[in-house]
Order: C-alpha cells, then structure tokens, then sequence
C-alpha cells in the first residue's frame, strides 16, 4: 500500500548470503591448509573422509545460496496500489513514494497527494514517513485505504520470510503508525470536526513467487476525541492477487510488468460531533479492481481503479460514490552497505 510504510522495496539480500558464502569457503580452505601439517600415512584416511564431508557440506551450502540468491531476484517485492502487502525496504535501501488519488462521487471529488518517505534500519525493517496534502469538495466518508489530510510515521515489521522453494517465499509484516492532523481540513462532514491524533496498525501475509503473488491484510485506526468531536474508528481488510507474464519479465535493463486484482473492504464507526454520534454515519464498502506496476532499474510506476461492489453508506450524509482511481510513482536508492548476520 502506498500509503503506510510498504513502499515499493526489493529484498536485498542476495549479496549478503553470498558473501557469507565466499566467508564460509575461505575458512575451510584454511582448515584444510593447516589440518595436512603433520599429517602420516595412518591419517590421511581420517583427513580424506573430512575432505569428502567438507565437499558435501560445500555443495549443500552454495546450493541454498543459489536458491536464496533465485528468491531475491525473483521475488514478489513490489506492492499493490490499494491494497496492504509485506514488502519492506532491505537494510540502509531508501524509498521514495509520490501518488496522486482521487475518489469520486455524486457529490464532489476528493483529491488526495502526497509523499512517503521510508528507510531500512534493519534487514526486515522499515521506518517510514507520509506527508499528503489534499484538494477538492467530495463530501465523502471516511477511509484508510486512500487517505486524506493526516499525516503519519511508523515502523514496518516484516516477522516471518521463510522461503518454501526456489523463488517462493512466505512472508507476514506488520505496521504501526502514529496519525496527526495536517495542515488541511477534511471536505464535508469530516471537515466540520474538531481533529485530534490517532494511532493506525495493519497486518499483512502473502505467499509470492517469480509470477504469482497472493496477499491478504487488514487494518484498524482509532482517533482521539476533541472537544468532544472525533473522526470514527476505522476497520480495513485487502486481497490481491498479482501475475507477472512470462513474456514480460524482463531484463533490469528493460521494463518489467506485473498485474494485480485489488479487493478492499472498509468499516467506518459513527461521527461523533458536540458529544453526540451522528445517526447514520456509519459506514460500509467494497471495491474491486484493477492496478498494473511497472519498473525500470530503481524507479516504478503503477496506476489502477476500483469500483464499488457493495456500498452501505448514508445518501443524505455522503451521497453515492462511485470509483476511485490512483497514481503513484516511485524510486528506490539501493544500499551499497556490507552486511553480515
């Protein structure tokens, strides 16, 4: 998701398998150096059956790094537009996000851009940062899955990557972030309410491979009161599927492409206004659609639209709406740091 600490990462950490690897080596030839010194008839038996264990132990070990240095390559890294998904920035790796969303309906457009900040502090973690800014008159309900005016700063947590194959890999992240006011106002309703901070958590699992990818999420985001008004909690859920085409895998030198299916689903709480919750204000929604995401050497795009397949929501508060749409554009500067673990 663009919005929430999963920037668009790569997993990174084909170097540092292979340099453990190349370490590994080393210290075995130097076994091997200093364990002939001495050595008689009566013990090259015993140093022969060492050298043939070493050898199988060597084999198995660059055969798991060749498949770690394959899953790296190949992974699943790249989020969905809409949707949570587990990617996290690799250690000392900085991303950089700008979007541009809308969401439409009968009674006006809401605008929504911004950009996201996130740096790897550590293999599996990313300390991110997100500043919108938003434009237009759409009297629309409260949503987390395209955001407004807050801005926020979190960590990300990728828990479990566990690879189950060449080019598999299970994996589960989980964010927490902190939600301020900006600097704007909501549009309609939600514009009228005194504002106060919030705190925003999700969690996201998946299962990706070198051209299919499968991830389900879901999230919770609860505001302060003020003056006895307050934004209404929020309950969101995502699937995605993605496939990457034979055809379109392509080189780093090329312009790689891959799909997505976004489902997204949202359950807003009543607006609480002067103390008292507003009847009807409460809402639910589901929307389904399509993205596409590009990427070039360290640089990516990815647009899609949804449109709703379920909607219970107040006509009289927030009228219909009736699709949303996103831009969003994306650059990664990669870590030339040395790790070891």
């Amino acid at each position: 998701m663009f919005f929430y600490g999963p920037e668009i990462p790569r997993a990174a950490y084909a170097y540092e398998m292979w340099n453990g690897c190349a370490c590994t080596k080393l210290r075995w030839r130097r076994e091997e150096d200093s364990s002939t010194v001495g050595y008689g008839c009566g013990a090259r038996s015993t140093y022969t059956n060492d050298l043939i264990e070493k050898t199988w132990m060597r084999f198995v070990l660059l055969f798991l790094c060749s498949m770690v240095l394959t899953t790296s390559a190949y992974a699943a890294d790249h989020s969905p537009l809409f949707s949570y998904a587990t990617p996290v920035n690799a250690e000392g790796e900085f991303s950089f996000d700008a979007g541009l969303f809308a969401r439409t309906g009968s009674v006006g457009t809401q605008f929504s851009t911004g950009s996201a900040f996130g740096y790897g502090v550590r293999p599996h973690v990313t300390l991110s940062a997100f500043l919108p800014a938003m434009f237009g008159s759409g009297n629309l309900p409260e949503s987390r899955i395209v955001s407004g005016s807050e801005w926020a700063a979190g960590m990300s947590w990728r828990f479990l990557d566990s690879g189950t194959g060449v080019g598999r890999r299970l994996e589960s992240t989980a964010s927490l972030s902190a939600v301020a006011p900006g600097p704007q106002s909501a549009s309609g309703i939600l514009g009228e309410l005194h504002r106060a901070p919030g705190i925003a958590g999700t969690l996201a699992g998946g299962a990706t491979s070198r051209s299919q990818y499968l991830w389900v999420g879901g999230g919770y985001t609860r505001f302060a009161e003020a003056s006895h008004d307050r934004r209404p909690d929020t309950i969101s859920w995502t699937a995605t599927y993605g496939y990457r085409p034979p055809k379109l895998r392509r080189g780093v030198d090329q312009w790689d492409y891959r799909g997505f299916v976004e489902l997204t689903g949202e359950h807003t709480g009543g607006v609480k206004s002067g103390g008292i919750v507003l009847p009807d204000s409460s809402t639910t929604t589901v929307w389904l659609g399509p993205s596409v995401l590009a990427i070039f050497k360290e640089f990516a795009v990815e647009a899609g639209v949804q449109g709703p397949l379920f909607r219970d929501e107040s006509v009289v508060l927030y009228g219909r709406e009736r699709i949303r749409f996103g831009l969003n554009l994306s650059y990664l500067k990669y870590s030339s740091r040395r790790r070891s673990r």
